[in-house]
């Protein structure tokens, strides 16, 4: 889906009005949440029987304390995937990246905490962090599309990439 958002959003970014790349964006993140909601909604609902079926009754019970934080952050951060590839097509590569390392930094760094005093319902946790601290690309993502057009004196980075040709 993010990968079929790039070249609209490319296209849209090298005009003077937003409003286009609002939509396209706007779009590709309801589908987004659709796609996920669908996707995560059987896992949490049905995961357990899943599991069973596919593992065993011995794995079932073992998973099933921390079926739903794995699932809920996976489901987060895959919520984020829309942002980050949109920041990736305007340019916005070091915000994109610097907000996926530090999701990556916070679960590691939880995990030697969590990890020895809660076992894998620790681990699951951990990795539980990672998901709200990737939708942080949203942050940037809605300054640049609705901060960038309030000002129109100043030059966006859409504006400079359009004229450095990126």
């Amino acid at each position: 889906m993010a990968s079929s958002t790039s070249p609209p959003v490319s296209a849209r970014s090298t005009g003077d009005s937003l409003g286009p790349l609002r939509r396209v964006v706007a779009l590709t993140l309801g589908a987004n949440v659709l796609l996920v909601a669908v996707c995560a909604a059987p896992l949490l609902a049905l995961g357990n029987r899943i599991l069973t079926i596919w593992a065993g009754q011995p794995i079932a019970q073992a998973g099933r304390p921390v079926l739903p934080y794995l699932v809920c952050g996976s489901a987060l951060q895959a919520l984020s995937v829309t942002g980050a590839y949109t920041l990736l097509a305007l340019g916005k590569v070091r915000v994109a990246t610097l907000v996926n390392l530090a999701g990556g930094i916070a679960m590691i760094l939880a995990t030697p905490w969590l990890l020895p005093k809660y076992g894998a319902h620790g681990m699951a946790v951990a990795r539980l962090l990672c998901g709200p601290i990737s939708l942080l690309v949203y942050i940037p993502l809605t300054i640049l599309l609705f901060h960038a057009a309030r000002r129109p004196e100043q030059r966006t980075t859409i504006a400079v990439c359009e004229e450095t040709g990126r």
